[in-house]
C-alpha cells in the first residue's frame, strides 16, 4: 500500500511532528508512506534521518504558473507510485485533492487529518469538500471532532479521534541517562525537578508556572525548576523575571535547544505542560508519559483526553495547579508507536472497504 502524507510547512511544528511519526510508524509495519512537502521544509530533513522517502512540491505558491507546475509535477508522481491513499495535513492543496476526485475521479482515498485550533469554516464549499468528497477524517483531539460535527453537520462516523504516539525505542526510562543530565545540572537525587519543555511564548503559560512554583518552593525547598526551550516571542530575561517576581530565580535553570529531549525527560520529576492555548497534539505530554514520569497540564487541547482529571488544573489558574502538583500521580495509559498504528489502521482497513 503506498500512502502520501502531505504536510506542506515551513516549520517543524506539532502538525509536521504528527505526519511524520504516522509515516514513521507505517513504514515500520511494512507499508510504504511517503513525505510531501514543500521546498527546503525542516519536515523534508527529519524524514531524511528517518530513512522515509520524501519529495518537494510547490503546493504553497500563490503564482499560479508555479501551481500549475507543482500540480502537473504531483499528478506525474502519484501515477509513478501508484498512490492507494492520500492524507492531507494542511488545508493549503487540499483544495486540489478534492477537485480531482470530482473532476478527474480518480479511486484514490483521501483522508483529511486536522491537529489545529482553527474550527473548519462552514460554507457550501467546505462542506461538499468534507462530506462528498473526503473518505474520513483524522483529528488529534476531541474538541475538534466537535467542532467539525458541529460546523459542518457530519455524520459523527466520519471523524475519528486519533491521538498520537511515540516511539518507545526512543522514550523510555533510563537511569543513566537520568544520572548523566542530573549531575550536568548539579541536581541531587533528593531535589525535585518540575520541568516546562516548550518554546518560550506566551501561548505556553509560562507566567501560570512560575507563580504556581513561587507557592511550591514555600512547602519544598528541594523543588528545581528546569526550563527547556529558546526564545521566541520571550526572552531568556524575561523568563528569568518571573522567575524572580515569584522568589525561584535562584532555583531556575534555562537549556536553550536541547538535541537530547530523551535524556532530560528521563532527568525530571515531574513535567508540567502549562499552555493557556493550543495543544491539540500535544507533542511534549506524549513524550513525558512514555518515559513514565509524572505529568500535570492544563485543561486545553487534547490533554484533558489523555491525562487522567485529577492531573488536570484550569489554565490560568496557578492556585489550583500548585494544588494539584502536590498529588500528582503517574499515568498508567501510555501512547506508544504501537497504539498509534494500530488505531489508523483500523480507520483505513475500515474505509477500503467501504
Amino acid at each position: 500500500m503506498n500512502v502520501l502524507h502531505i504536510i506542506n510547512v515551513r516549520w517543524y511544528n506539532a502538525t509536521a511532528w504528527y505526519a511524520l511519526s504516522l509515516a514513521d510508524v507505517s513504514n515500520k509495519n511494512g507499508e510504504t508512506h511517503f513525505i510531501l512537502s514543500i521546498p527546503n521544509a525542516p519536515v523534508l530533513y527529519e524524514a531524511e534521518k528517518r530513512g522515509i522517502a520524501n519529495y518537494a512540491f510547490d503546493f504553497n505558491s500563490s503564482n499560479p504558473f508555479k501551481i500549475l507546475k507543482a500540480i502537473i509535477s504531483f499528478e506525474k508522481f502519484l501515477k509513478t507510485n501508484d498512490v492507494d491513499i492520500i492524507i492531507a495535513h494542511r488545508g493549503e492543496f487540499f483544495w486540489y485533492l478534492c477537485l480531482r476526485r470530482l473532476f478527474i475521479r480518480k479511486n484514490n482515498v483521501l483522508i483529511r487529518v486536522r491537529g489545529d485550533d482553527r474550527p473548519p469554516t462552514s460554507d457550501f464549499i467546505s462542506k461538499y469538500f468534507y462530506k462528498k468528497l473526503t473518505n474520513i477524517i483524522i483529528v488529534t483531539a476531541s474538541i475538534i471532532r466537535k467542532n467539525f460535527i458541529d460546523n459542518l453537520n457530519l455524520n459523527p462516523d466520519k471523524v475519528v479521534v486519533i491521538h498520537g504516539g511515540v516511539d518507545r525505542n526512543i522514550f523510555y526510562p533510563d537511569i543513566n541517562k537520568r544520572v548523566t543530565i542530573r549531575k550536568e545540572f548539579g541536581y541531587t537525587e533528593d531535589d525535585c525537578v518540575v520541568s516546562v519543555i516548550g518554546r518560550f511564548d506566551p501561548v505556553k503559560g509560562h507566567s501560570i508556572f512560575f507563580k504556581a512554583m513561587g507557592m511550591l518552593y514555600k512547602v519544598d525547598k528541594k523543588l528545581k525548576l528546569l526550563l527547556v526551550g529558546f526564545p521566541e516571542n520571550i526572552s531568556n530575561d524575561d523568563i528569568m523575571d518571573m522567575a524572580k517576581e515569584n522568589g525561584v530565580d535562584k532555583i531556575t535553570t534555562i537549556t536553550g535547544r536541547r538535541d537530547d529531549i530523551p535524556s532530560i525527560i528521563n532527568a525530571i520529576d515531574i513535567g508540567v505542560v502549562s499552555s493557556i492555548n493550543s495543544e491539540k497534539i500535544a507533542r511534549v505530554a506524549f513524550e513525558i508519559i512514555a518515559t513514565e514520569k509524572r505529568i500535570m497540564s492544563s485543561n486545553i487541547g487534547v490533554l484533558p483526553d489523555i491525562i487522567p482529571a485529577e492531573n488536570i488544573y484550569k489554565f490560568d489558574d496557578p492556585e489550583d495547579l500548585f494544588n494539584k502538583i502536590l498529588k500528582c500521580m503517574k499515568v498508567d495509559k501510555i501512547y506508544s508507536y504501537d497504539e498509534f498504528y494500530s488505531q489508523y489502521k483500523a480507520v483505513v482497513d475500515k474505509v477500503i472497504s467501504l
